[in-house]
């Protein structure tokens, strides 16, 4: 089979993608009936249809096919649970037919196809049994392909190593598939404590909310809530409500991303929600911090030059990684090892709530506070030298790109 990629699809509207790939999807029921299988709150079919909707799709039905002519056409079966990535490369791909066969199964069946209208009608019958043996017979011409021959193992969206699946909707591998599923939602580039410790209580959260209907940005703005009382809390000195607060939000903050990756119930305001908090509101507890600390008639104190390292250090960060980003097109935690290791532990809010968690369990908030601010000068100083060895290394005509991504192309040599 061909080691060829098929470029990740765009969120275009069928009438913008007729040129460029597949403006059409068609769902086949299997013949032995639908599954019933539930991940998340929804059904394989409940997935597909969310899907193929956030892709532009016209979604139509077997009879309209032959009114269709030379339109390029999906169909997919409804008896899978797919990664999103290859709906998305089924719907991008153009020219010769492509059937999309499961891996996780002994016998390989047919699940998915893109083909133009014309073809797409003697294929149907290998989705609904999942043998294309047939249709080869009567001359058909399609090429098989595996997942991994559609879309690359390497995440760049989620930054981490993730090949692609595609698993049955079986009952008794419904543990399996929503593990999966999770899994997919879950950034690879990330800080210790939302790498190491929230994936199992969030799976069980996230799971939950899905199943009583809960809506992301509700989460969200839960989460808006606790990061205005904790401010307050940090503010008046009350540090251990304020970090029993602070902990809850980023349990929230990683569960409502989640949320809508596994339900497909990610919107522009969602992200904009969420993104934007995450953004703004640490620099501010650090400063209300600090206040708490110099007490009620002073704003910082003696705090004063801790606090505005903390406050610029953060923004100084920031953009720090927009520039590498700028400059080599990738994120700079992507890079190397160390980078993917230094962004596990370097000065953002869960790492600094760690500090200033164990500072205060000692009776000492105001180290914490040092402690934060000392290590964000640390991590300014890193990640200047790390831009530096990358333009070192762009000037001398190296490529920069993701560590991750580099092995996963030395492992298919």
């Amino acid at each position: 089979m061909s080691n060829s990629m098929i470029e990740p699809a765009s969120e275009l509207g069928a009438a913008q993608r007729s040129d460029t790939g597949c403006s059409y999807a068609l769902l086949i029921e299997p013949a032995e009936g639908a599954a019933v299988a539930r991940v998340f709150g929804l059904n394989a079919r409940e997935r597909l249809e969310r899907s193929l909707a956030s892709l532009g799709l016209r979604r139509i039905e077997v009879d309209e096919v032959r009114n269709l002519c030379d339109e390029r056409v999906v169909a997919l079966s409804t008896n899978h649970f797919y990664d999103g990535r290859l709906i998305a490369a089924l719907a991008d791909s153009t020219g010769e037919s492509l059937l999309l066969l499961d891996p996780s199964h002994s016998a390989a069946p047919t699940v998915g196809i893109a083909a133009s209208a014309s073809e797409i009608e003697c294929w149907i019958p290998a989705l609904r049994t999942g043998d294309g043996s047939r249709a080869h017979a009567s001359g058909a011409a399609a090429r098989s392909v595996l997942p991994t021959e559609l879309v690359p193992a390497y995440d760049a969206k989620l930054r981490k190593h993730a090949p692609p699946f595609v698993l049955p909707a079986e009952v008794e591998r419904t543990s399996e598939a929503e593990a999966r599923l999770f899994d997919a939602a879950y950034k690879g580039t990330t800080d210790f404590v939302t790498k190491w410790i929230w994936p199992l209580p969030a799976r069980v959260v996230t799971g939950w909310c899905a199943h009583w209907g809960i809506q992301p940005n509700t989460v969200t703005m839960l989460s808006y809530l606790l990061t205005l009382l904790t401010l307050l809390a940090f503010w008046r000195g009350d540090f251990g409500w304020g970090l029993a607060s602070a902990w809850l939000m980023t349990f929230l903050d990683t569960v409502d991303g989640k949320l809508a990756r596994v339900t497909l119930t990610s919107s522009r305001l969602g992200d904009v929600l969420d993104h934007g908090l995450d953004l703004i509101h640490p620099p501010l507890w650090w400063i209300a911090w600090a206040a708490g600390l110099a007490g009620a008639g002073v704003l910082f104190g003696p705090y004063t030059v801790w606090a505005l390292v903390v406050f610029c250090g953060y923004i100084v960060g920031r953009l720090l990684e927009g520039l590498f980003i700028l400059a080599f097109g990738q994120e700079m935690f992507t890079w190397r090892t160390f980078d993917s290791a230094f962004r596990l532990v370097i000065a953002r809010r869960n790492p600094n709530l760690v500090m200033l968690t164990l500072a205060t369990l000692g009776g000492r908030p105001d180290l914490g506070l040092i402690a934060v601010a000392s290590w964000t000068l640390c991590c300014i100083f890193i990640q200047c030298v790390r831009i530096a060895q990358a333009a070192l290394l762009k000037w001398r005509g190296q490529a920069i790109r993701p560590h991750v991504n580099e092995a996963t192309e030395e492992s298919s040599v």
